[in-house]
Parts: structure tokens; sequence; C-alpha cells
């Protein structure tokens, strides 16, 4: 084969370490003590094309070289055949939706190709969504819209140039058909163009991978699945040292390095307003990265009540203020499920660190936000304060940090006041004055020096829902123009972007009328 041939660089991990169920009924079913069930993709799209592929996620891989619009290329990501290096599979996993044990879930729309060796050594799954049914699609139909592949290219990319921990995202092909979905589950359905995106990620092992083999008592799956996961991303942990003489600690030292990435990740996303809108057991990454993008959304006004998802209301389960109380809950459920391998009260030591390395990294972040070079009392009064005037406000949260910023950078203190601040609120002015006074005496000198590096931190660009929204009305239309543009805008988060003040402001009169900031599961 050619070496223009993407699939000839794939190949298979799981597949070699963990059982499969390798029955090639591909129904709706319930599997036992597997990974996953093998998936031959095998759709047929012949007016299948290339809406978009990231060309620097492929130089990342060491694939610059391919052409990855060779027709062998277009139907290995549109779904239409799979390697012949690799067998691919739907992985099987269970999970905790909304606080209750929903039993076998799996990836009912999610097809993983094979493992990509990249240049530097490292490893990368390859997955398709929307590929077309497995034995976990339930009562779906394994497809996935347009908008909801936007959605998640668009996400996955922001959140990665954000220097988020995410999965990624290599291409979307449109495939010329349309499937239906009732959106807003209200009875009110249509016809949607449908897409496929590909993915990448060093791993979708997600907590529901261990919940499930636990709650069915499959111990030694569970335990080999471990070891598999321990071997693959975290290898440092099979060393043979005085005390792992038999593996038992390495299960508490793998499920330590889950809780400090869970919470690292949770304190990003609370730093730019990111609420990913589900976080379900199988909808969090065993390796803290961010995963599964639906109904997600990034607040346009700060309310620690905001939920993007309409299937989290009224209870508003998994809203900003939640996210770190229900990344706590979840860690828990892992905990019970890794229970035959983990000694309890080495699991409660472990969880007691949870808050410890939330609050470590939330300081970490809040120090290069706001170019504090420590956080004493004086510097966290002013957090204090800061996020009081945003809730008591209803103000933006990242056109407030980057404010700040320019203001120390332009030395333009009127900035700060004039620009998101209604000039007729002279009480609400004069409380953000004091503000700034006391924030410029903690800061000291070098303010411009400071504002320079706050504006290297804060992102002017940030994937609003109604800007997604304008992006998925006229993609749909046929004009790509406007995806190619955010495509481009959210690789260079930190820009001013001063002459696209129309992609980047915050939700104007139309988006609140039409609730865009609103999205369900439906995909």
């Amino acid at each position: 084969m050619s070496e223009h041939l993407l699939e000839n660089r794939l190949n298979e991990f799981f597949g070699r370490k963990l059982p499969m169920d390798e029955s090639a009924e591909n129904t709706p079913r319930q599997t036992f003590g597997c990974f996953g069930s093998l998936v031959e993709p095998n759709c047929s799209f012949p007016d299948a094309k290339f809406l978009c592929y990231s060309k620097q996620l492929m130089e990342t891989l060491g694939l610059g070289h391919i052409n990855i619009e060779d027709e062998s290329n277009l139907k290995l990501l549109s779904g239409q055949r799979q390697s012949a290096h690799a067998k691919a599979y739907a992985q099987c996993y269970g999970g905790y939706q909304f606080g209750h044990w929903a039993g076998q879930l799996g990836d009912g729309r999610a097809i993983n190709l094979g493992v990509l060796t990249c240049a530097d050594g490292l490893s990368m799954e390859i997955q398709l969504k929307g590929a077309g049914l497995t034995p976990y699609s339930r009562m779906g139909d394994g497809a996935a819209v347009l908008r909801s592949s936007i959605r998640e290219y668009l996400a996955s990319e922001a959140m990665f140039f954000l220097e988020i921990p995410t999965t990624r995202a290599m291409s979307i092909a449109l495939t010329g058909e349309s499937v239906y979905r009732d959106k807003f589950y209200n009875g009110f359905g249509a016809m949607e163009p449908s897409a496929i995106v590909s993915r990448v990620a060093p791993s979708f092992i997600r907590f529901g991978s261990f919940d499930l083999p636990s709650h069915r008592k499959e111990y030694p799956f569970l335990q080999q699945l471990a070891n598999v996961t321990i071997e693959r991303h975290f290898p440092q942990l099979m060393q043979n040292t005085d005390d792992i003489k038999d593996g038992a600690n390495r299960y508490v030292r793998m499920f330590a390095r889950v809780v400090e990435r869970t919470a690292e990740m949770i304190a990003l996303w609370q730093s730019v307003g990111f609420v990913h809108g589900v976080m379900n057991t199988d909808n969090m990454s065993i390796l803290g990265l961010t995963i599964d993008y639906g109904p997600y959304g990034f607040m346009d006004k700060f309310d620690p009540e905001y939920t993007p998802n309409t299937s989290d209301l009224p209870g508003k389960r998994y809203c900003f203020g939640r996210q770190y109380a229900v990344g706590a809950w979840n860690l828990q459920r892992l905990a019970e499920s890794l229970s035959v391998l983990i000694p309890q009260p080495a699991a409660e030591s472990v969880l007691a660190h949870y808050q410890e390395h939330f609050l470590h990294s939330w300081q970490e972040i809040m120090k290069r936000k706001f170019g504090f070079t420590k956080i004493e009392e004086v510097e966290q009064n002013l957090l204090n304060e800061w996020y009081e005037l945003m809730q008591g406000h209803t103000l933006d949260l990242n056109e407030r940090f980057r404010s700040l910023g320019r203001s120390l950078r332009d030395e333009d203190p009127e900035f700060f006041i004039k620009i998101f601040v209604d000039t007729e609120q002279q009480d609400i002015i004069a409380k953000w004055r004091l503000w700034y006074e006391k924030y410029l005496n903690a800061i000291g000198d070098n303010r411009k020096d400071i504002g320079t590096k706050l504006c290297q931190v804060n992102p002017r660009v940030i994937l609003r829902n109604h800007l997604l929204h304008r992006v998925i009305e006229s993609t749909e239309k046929g004009d790509h123009t406007l995806f190619m543009k955010v495509n481009e805008m959210i690789q260079r988060p930190f820009d001013d972007w001063d002459n696209e003040e129309d992609l980047l402001s915050v939700a104007p009169d139309w988006a609140l009328e039409k609730n865009v900031a609103m999205n369900s599961c439906s995909s």
C-alpha cells in the first residue's frame, strides 16, 4: 500500500490485550466480560466529502505528508470501510446518569478504528462518531447530525488551544444523507443533515468502563482492565519498587492520578466559564480529558446556576457552580468500582486530596489570570470581591478578564470601566473603580508588562453558543465561510481580533430571544 494512506499507520492495542465480543451480530444487546465489540464500519455514502480537517493535528500526529482527501482516507474517516491493519470496535461501558445507575451504555454511535503510533513514540486512538450502528446503539441509529458534529469539532479544538485537556478532532465528513431528530424531545422533529467526526485521544476509557464490570461483579476482567490501563497510560506505575511488590499499590496510585487530573481539568473549566452539561460517569475520562461534547456551553453572563442542557432542568445538577462537587461525586463512584483493588481507607485517603488538588490548580490559574506572584490575604480578598461583583452584576466573565489585561497593556484604565459597564450605572462603576485601585496597589509596578501577560492567558475568542448557532445555520445552508473563519479564530484565542467584534460579542438580543444558550443531548 502506498504511504499516502492513513490506515498504514494504524494498529491494534486493546483488541490484543483485552477480551472482545467478536460476534458479527450488530444489533442492540448486552455484552459481558469484554472491553467492547468488534464492529466493521460499512456505511455507504456515495456523496461523502470533507467539510474540514485539522492540518495542525495531522502535523502533530506525524501525518503531515498524508493526503487526507485521498478517496481511501475519505472512506476510512466516513465509516465506509475499516483499516486492513486493525479491527475496529465499539467500547462497552456503563455509567451513572444524573445520579442514577443506568446499566450498560457503551459506544452507541462511536467506532474506534485503531491506535496511531506517532513520531514522538506516543500513541493516539482514532474514533469515528456517527459512523453507524453498534451493539450499544440501543434505540438509536448510530448516526450523528451535522450540528452536533460541528459543535464537537469546534469545541474540542477551542479547548485545546485554550490549553485545557481535551480530546481532539481531526475531521468532519459530510455524508450527503439526512436523519430524523427530535431536537428538543417535544414532538417537533425534522430531517437533518448527518456528518461524521473523527476524533483523537490517548484513550477513550471512562469512569464507566470500570463501573460496569464492578456492578456485574466481573472482577477478573476489572483487574485486567486496570492492569492494561496502567500499562498503556501510567507505565511509570509498572516499575518494581519496594512499595508495589505485588502490584497492589499501583491501583491506588493510578486512582490518585485520576483524582488529580480530574481536579485540574475542572479548575480549568471553571476559569473560563465552561459548562460540560452532562457530567455522567460515562462522560468522564480516566485521563482527565474533556470528552463527549454534547450540550456544553460557555457562560455569557456570570451565573453559578447556568446549565446549557435542557435535560438538566429543573434540578441543574450539572450547572456551573456544581461541577466541582459533581467531580468529587463521580470520583467516589469510581472508588467504589475499584473497591476490589483498592482498600477503602486508601481510597478515602486519595479522595481527601481532591479539594487540595483543585484549590492548588485554581490558585495557580488565578495567579496567571490576574498577574499575581502570590495569593495571600490581599490577593484572596481581591479574588473574592471580583467574583462577588461578577455575580451581583451578571457580567461576562471572559470579557471582564480580557478588559483587565487590555487596560494594563494599553495603559488605558478607563477601558476596564467603560467597555462593559453601562455608564449610567454609577454605583456599579464606583465599585469597580475601587476594586481596580486596590488591584493596582496589589500588583505594583511593571503594569504594562503584566497586562501583556494577562492578554496571553485570558482569551478574546470564546466559542459562545450564539456564535455556534450562526455557524451551524450557515453551514447547513451550504455556506462554509463562517465555519472556516471561526475555525481559524479558535486556533488563536488570545489575539485581539478587533475587526471581528460581530463574532466575539456577548449574546445579542436575538440570541436571548431564541434561547440558543440551551441545547439538548439530541445528536
